[in-house]
């Protein structure tokens, strides 16, 4: 009989919330603490609203998160990105039926995000790089809002804005009683009904969150969590594990804000390399040996449709642009973002659109030596063109011709290109439009350069 039949047959509940939110099967010896509404944890020290993160058990003794929350706040203090990292308020060990847990108190947090939100993002990944650390789980899902005001709400105005609370009573069908580390009730997630609080663009601020499968680019983990459909395809051929899988996920992440879907869904190793070939391009040649075994081992194996799966033509990037993007003259920008290729120092050519300046920015995420000897190279993220937005359709095509010789000369002149963008931003005034943040090892160098700027390096 199995776990889910046993669950079924032995307890009631009126609803599907003992299938839809956490695993129950995890309340268990060395798995997770039972909570109901109104429990008390360290005495009520906290006077203000927030959220805990109650490890299971068996995770005490190891929780990766806490050391890189901690490494992060020594950190923090003069590099930009900061602020859109998850604020660790305090820590502390809990003694429950199931074990000691290890807790860790937050910031209290709005609900996740749906929202244009890549900017924040990128500038938090940026800074986690900088700081020699990965997050290694990026997505949609540990992306969450922040408003300052939510930890000083009234009781009557924090309910306004979760909704309120849907305990369900939990008892067993036999009439015996509950083991000692099975929950009382089940609550339903906070539906945040009462979202945003108000016009404030406070509501807008993002947390990254969720850094238990964090890593200094020095410890590498041999194995990290990667869900259906969220797999680099660097770990898919190489096998290695890297701080350049977060820049997969937040690319797919800024997919999901734009289209409102993955570009791909999970049917298994070969049906995903083949989706990403559908969606993004052909593989790098390095790959495609590599490749080739893997859809004769699938043939060999029997799997069903091996070497026949194919995406969906709608969920081609082209496919996508056409129907979301009305924009024809957008399409310029489609090479930016499409191909799995590596191009060698600079990994990726991104474009992001910055609401505060209303610019489209190009950066390069490329790679500079460890200022420590030895360490592991450091990724930087130089941004190396701004361009205003237009209504004017004339002037559109102009600049997107300008934006793609542009780009296209970063990838041939990438060290120029860098090095001129670097020693700009040194030389700026503190709080000048040509930089945010600057040292002699800065992580993000910024330039607002007109074009002619960039003369002699052809």
């Amino acid at each position: 009989m199995d776990g889910f039949t046993k669950l079924h047959e032995l307890y009631d509940n009126p609803s599907n919330v003992l299938f839809e939110e956490e695993n129950f099967l995890d309340y268990r010896p060395g798995g997770f603490h039972p909570v109901a509404l109104g429990d008390t944890l360290k005495d009520g020290r906290l006077e203000q609203w927030v959220s805990v993160k109650i490890a299971n058990a068996e995770r005490t003794n190891r929780s990766r998160e806490l050391q890189v929350l901690r490494a992060l706040a020594q950190y923090s203090n003069v590099n930009p990105g900061s602020e859109h990292i998850v604020q660790l308020l305090d820590d502390f060990l809990h003694e429950g039926p199931n074990g000691c847990h290890q807790c860790l108190v937050f910031e209290l947090l709005g609900p996740t995000c749906q929202h244009n939100v890549s900017t924040q993002m990128l500038e938090a990944v940026a800074f986690m790089h900088e700081a020699g650390y990965a997050h290694g789980d990026l997505s949609i899902k540990n992306l969450a809002f922040y408003n300052d005001r939510l930890s000083r709400l009234s009781e009557e105005e924090l309910f306004e804005a979760l909704g309120t609370p849907n305990p369900e009573e939990l008892t067993r069908l036999d009439g015996k009683p509950l083991g000692q580390g099975i929950p009382t009730q089940l609550v339903e997630s906070a539906l945040w009904t009462g979202w945003p609080l108000d016009d404030d663009e406070d509501d807008e601020n993002v947390r990254i969150i969720d850094l238990g499968e964090a890593f200094n680019q020095t410890a590498v983990p041999k194995n990290l969590a990667q869900p259906g459909g969220l797999q680099a395809p660097e770990s898919i051929f190489t096998g290695k594990i890297d701080y350049k899988q977060d820049l997969w996920r937040a690319g797919l992440v800024i997919y999901y804000l734009i289209f409102g879907a993955l570009p791909y869904s999970w049917w298994g190793i070969n049906p995903l390399v083949e989706a990403m070939i559908d969606v993004f391009g052909e593989l790098p040649p390095e790959w495609e040996s590599k490749w080739e075994q893997m859809r004769s081992d699938a043939v060999a194996r029997g799997d069903p449709g091996a070497g026949k799966w194919k995406q969906l033509p709608d969920w081609r990037l082209e496919r996508q642009f056409d129907k979301h993007v009305h924009e024809p003259e957008l399409k310029a920008f489609l090479p930016v973002i499409q191909g799995t290729h590596n191009d060698g120092n600079a990994n990726t050519y991104p474009a992001t659109y910055h609401q505060g300046t209303a610019t489209l920015q190009l950066y390069a995420h490329h790679l500079t030596a460890s200022k420590a000897p030895g360490g592991p190279p450091k990724c930087h993220m130089t941004q190396l063109k701004a361009y205003a937005m237009t209504s004017d359709k004339e002037i559109f095509v102009r600049g997107a011709a300008v934006y793609r010789n542009n780009r296209d000369r970063a990838k041939t002149n990438q060290d120029d290109f860098i090095d001129h963008a670097n020693r700009v931003a040194r030389c700026a005034l503190a709080d000048t439009p040509s930089t945010t943040f600057t040292n002699s090892g800065t992580s993000l160098s910024v330039l607002y350069a007109i074009q002619s700027t960039f003369t002699g390096l052809n």
